[in-house]
């Protein structure tokens, strides 16, 4: 993860039902964009959001990476986005 922000939109309290959505929304060569919501369940009000920027990495060389072409293929597929870089 090379970037995180966080916004928190409404408070949540004790007897709130909520859950988690993630999404894709953007991917570059080398990395890939979140969107992440905490809703609630009942309403469907978000509660918070967070944006993340994730990259490949090589721990080894101590480089980033290409995206493997299967991983934007599966991507692009589940989230119905363009298979482009973004």
């Amino acid at each position: 993860m090379v970037k995180i922000e966080a916004e928190f939109v409404s408070q949540i309290k004790g007897n709130d039902h909520i859950a988690g959505r993630t999404r894709i929304v953007k991917i570059g060569n080398k990395s890939f964009h979140l969107e992440q919501d905490v809703i609630d369940s009942d309403t469907h009000e978000v509660k918070s959001r967070c944006l993340s920027v994730m990259v490949l990495y090589d721990l080894e060389r101590q480089q980033t990476i290409p995206l493997p072409d299967e991983w934007r293929k599966a991507i692009t597929d589940y989230e119905g986005l363009e298979n482009s870089v973004q």
